[in-house]
């Protein structure tokens, strides 16, 4: 029935494995990456209070941020 017909070679094979392997690899690394920086956004949004921080011996608000970063681009004197 199947005479003269030859499975895929060994060689074959194991190259498949390894390229298949590789890509469960990448696709589970780039989920978990997502993942984790999704945690790390929500705890930046919990945190809606003010920033404020003293330079030398002066207390400072933030006036003005990025949005994207929440870096603070602008300080203002608290009186």
């Amino acid at each position: 029935m199947m005479k003269g017909k030859k499975a895929i070679s060994p060689l074959v094979a194991t190259v498949l494995l390894i390229v298949f392997s590789l890509i469960l690899g990448t696709i589970t690394m780039n989920l978990g990456k997502a993942y984790i920086e999704g945690m790390d956004t929500q705890e930046k949004t919990r945190s809606a209070e003010p920033a404020v921080k003293y330079i030398g011996n002066s207390l400072y608000k933030c006036i003005n941020s990025e949005p994207s970063t929440k870096e603070c681009l602008q300080w203002e004197l608290i009186k």
